[in-house]
């Protein structure tokens, strides 16, 4: 069984937000999930939470204890309109690579240490969240399909937000390390402590069915959404133009202690490693590596594939400006 593992709002989201095409029908049955190891909360105040959702939505409330759980909650929710998730993307993506996404909506209930696709919606708390469900603003947004291969099996996994191979990779494995009374800073401590190790990657890449280019990096990040977590990796990402973005960098230890400032001020004022939009990405490698998507991370991958499900998930957003 798989274990389960306030930010302002960024105003560069306020165009995209307001694309909104108009009014639909809002769901009536819902369900539910909350993650007890999201973030840092007392037993008290997620209880507290649920006796909100149940009394906000009228719905059915699960705490869950496991990724498989969350899989087998969403199996039998077959009559749920809304399925309303508090955790962080980890959370959000396990119960997405589970919804019905022809009928079901989706909430996001930010409860994680990145959040990084209720930052990108505008939600910034529950609040946030329950103001854009009351209004009824929802946007369909485009998911990523990604194939993969290990040496026991090929898995397809739909992706919300983030996946990346070497230091940003290796960044989640270290955050996971560190105390969880840290919250978000332990992302920001292991983004620090991780540049001591830089990871050598070589890989052959092929971007919307170009020739395979042979690299060698230090980190490689696909994304859907303009952030990673807490940080706002991707300023020119979009949920809504049908591509994904990629980074492909080879950083000496000062090259990504400087990035990693300028991310983190919010300036980018350095920027290190070359940047494309695709459609599909193609990555293979003669060694195994270490793959994170979405928060989790999975080992001995050699192989994979991503490609763009355009405006694939309605989910809930919060207007800005």
């Amino acid at each position: 069984m798989r274990s389960i593992a306030d930010a302002g709002v960024d105003r560069q989201c306020v165009e995209w937000l307001n694309s909104f095409a108009g009014p639909r029908s809002t769901p009536q049955n819902w369900l539910v999930v909350i993650n007890p190891s999201a973030g840092h909360h007392t037993n008290g105040w997620l209880r507290k939470i649920g006796r909100r959702m149940q009394r906000e939505l009228g719905s059915k409330v699960a705490i869950t204890r496991s990724y498989d759980e969350i899989a087998e909650l969403l199996q039998g929710a077959v009559d749920a309109e809304g399925i309303a998730v508090f955790g962080g993307d980890g959370t959000v993506a396990e119960a997405v690579n589970h919804m019905r996404l022809d009928r079901q909506h989706l909430l996001v209930l930010p409860g994680g240490t990145g959040n990084g696709l209720a930052r990108d919606l505008g939600i910034a708390s529950v609040d946030h969240a329950l103001a854009a469900y009351r209004a009824n603003r929802r946007q369909s947004i485009d998911l990523l399909q990604v194939t993969f291969a290990t040496p026991y099996e090929r898995i397809c996994r739909l992706m919300v937000s983030t996946l990346s191979l070497g230091y940003a990779a290796e960044t989640v494995v270290l955050a996971g390390r560190l105390p969880r009374a840290l919250n978000a800073f332990r992302y920001v401590g292991a983004s620090i402590l991780q540049t001591a190790r830089m990871p050598n990657l070589t890989l052959a890449v092929e971007i919307d069915g170009t020739p395979p280019l042979e690299v060698r990096l230090t980190n490689l990040m696909i994304n859907n959404t303009r952030h990673a977590g807490n940080f706002c990796a991707f300023r020119r990402a979009s949920l809504l133009d049908g591509q994904c973005d990629l980074l492909l960098a080879k950083n000496s230890l000062w090259q990504q202690i400087l990035n990693n400032l300028a991310v983190l001020s919010h300036t980018h004022l350095y920027r290190s490693g070359r940047e494309f939009r695709a459609r599909r990405i193609r990555i293979r490698s003669a060694r195994p590596f270490r793959l994170m998507l979405d928060g989790e991370i999975w080992e001995d991958v050699r192989e994979l594939h991503v490609h763009i499900l355009p405006q694939r998930l309605c989910c809930y957003c919060r207007f800005a400006g």
